[in-house]
């Protein structure tokens, strides 16, 4: 996810003036609240299991990991809390531009899954990305009319809808590496495992995790106001 960010960064700032540069910086300004926030909270829960593998030994300082925990921790703190990242995701980026950041993205990610739902070996996974995808859009067009309507019942549910686009777009770049990664096995005959361990690895994070990113994408959707409507007194 970080190298496609920073590959379309290189575009948006190289490329010669014109609507493919301007498409490549909407592309830049919609995935870098993603980038931040899903990446530092996935970095954060990477040391926490690598701990727990260990055991104790893991929270001790015979090792290394209890310290790139507490490091990791600082990247979903600074150059905003991850919860304003959501809400400048949710909220400006889906709206800047007469919405071109959202068409940019959705423009890319529907033309990989039509390109690919036929594939071979991964048209099952490519398919499964595409119908949550149109879910994910759905839901954030949803979002966007309640942060006019309801503010505050919009701004309590920003964080999840952050949580499930960075997992549709993990799924997305799992695939398509997995994509080439498959193309370059067949022509060598199957015998590289680094090709084959790619291709196993984004059909197990798509099929794995997207089920749980469209139970996020209903949570976001409901009608629920009880972060709102619980006053302090209730604790």
């Amino acid at each position: 996810m970080i190298y496609t960010g920073a590959f379309w960064q290189d575009c948006s700032l190289e490329l010669p003036e014109g609507a493919e540069r301007e498409h490549y910086q909407d592309l830049v300004d919609f995935m870098t609240p993603i980038i931040k926030a899903y990446c530092s909270d996935m970095g954060f829960r990477v040391c926490e299991t690598a701990i727990q593998c260990l055991g104790g030994y893991g929270f001790c300082k015979d090792y290394p990991i209890e310290q790139y925990l507490r490091d990791a921790k600082l990247m979903s703190l600074y150059e905003g809390t991850n919860g304003i990242q959501a809400m400048d995701l949710m909220g400006r980026k889906m709206r800047i531009r007469d919405n071109a950041c959202l068409k940019a993205f959705q423009e890319e990610i529907k033309a990989f899954c039509s390109t690919n739902e036929a594939h071979p070996g991964l048209g099952r996974s490519v398919k499964a990305l595409s119908q949550t995808a149109e879910a994910l859009l759905d839901m954030s067009r949803t979002m966007v009319d309640r942060m006019s309507n309801d503010p505050l019942h919009w701004a309590s549910y920003t964080y999840p809808a952050l949580t499930a686009f960075g997992e549709v777009i993990m799924a997305w770049r799992l695939l398509d590496l997995a994509r080439i990664a498959f193309d370059r096995a067949q022509k060598k005959g199957g015998k590289y495992e680094f090709h084959k361990g790619k291709v196993l690895q984004a059909t197990f994070f798509t099929e794995t995790t997207l089920p749980h990113t469209r139970a996020t994408i209903d949570t976001c959707l409901r009608e629920g106001r009880e972060i709102l409507e619980m006053s302090g007194k209730a604790f």
